[in-house]
């Protein structure tokens, strides 16, 4: 039988960040998050009063000068192997989980311009529109193997003046139809080591790494 979950709150001083979390969080959306909306669910500590599981949420509450915070706390010490594959788990659980980027801009777009609180920005909603419309373009067309001279793209001449219209460039990479395949898999591999949601977020933080190397 499961045990029953314990929310109780504690004092915000009495916790520490657990000094061996590898997880690289965005404080600064999860201040948002909790500046409109609270803190809605509670984060998991040890025994010994080290956050297992919402080290990032306790790094924004008390940027936010919280007091005290709803917790759920384990029976064993932070440095208990238990402890330690729940910090694991709920770090690899969030890398190995995908969106529906059809359903995620229908709720997007449902919020209209009151997106404050759900970690996205118009300009995020742009780039996930565009995403959609990347995959849903049919491959291209090529006269020959290895032929540069590809087909342009039905609505290329369209997202150029959709993005003129809002200050906005555009870059337009070219392959092979050979060398396609592979580059759609590696900008899967960057997505989810960057954790964004388009390619034109991946590129940027790759360039971004590669420039401050």
């Amino acid at each position: 039988m499961s045990k029953t979950l314990e929310v109780t709150t504690v004092p915000i001083g009495v916790l520490r960040p657990h000094p061996q979390n590898p997880r690289l969080g965005n404080v600064s959306g999860l201040v948002d998050s909790l500046r409109v909306h609270g803190q809605y669910k509670p984060i998991v500590i040890s025994s010994d009063d080290v956050v297992i599981a919402g080290n990032h949420t306790y790094y924004a509450a008390l940027e936010l000068g919280y007091q005290d915070m709803s917790v759920v706390r384990l029976d064993f010490p932070y440095d208990d192997p238990r402890a330690v594959k729940i910090m694991l788990v709920d770090n690899r659980s969030s890398d190995l989980s995908r969106y529906d980027n059809s359903e995620l801009v229908s709720l997007l777009q449902y919020l209209e311009d009151d997106l404050i609180g759900t970690g996205y920005d118009g300009e995020t909603l742009d780039d996930l529109m565009a995403l959609l419309d990347e995959q849903t373009t049919q491959p291209l067309v090529l006269d020959g193997a290895g032929d540069r001279n590809v087909t342009t793209l039905p609505n290329l001449q369209e997202k150029m003046e959709k993005y003129q219209a809002m200050g906005r460039r555009m870059i337009v990479l070219d392959y092979s139809q050979e060398e396609y395949a592979k580059v759609t898999q590696q900008f899967e591999r960057l997505r989810l080591k960057y954790k964004v949601v388009s390619n034109a977020e991946a590129v940027r933080a790759l360039l971004d790494e590669v420039v401050n190397v």
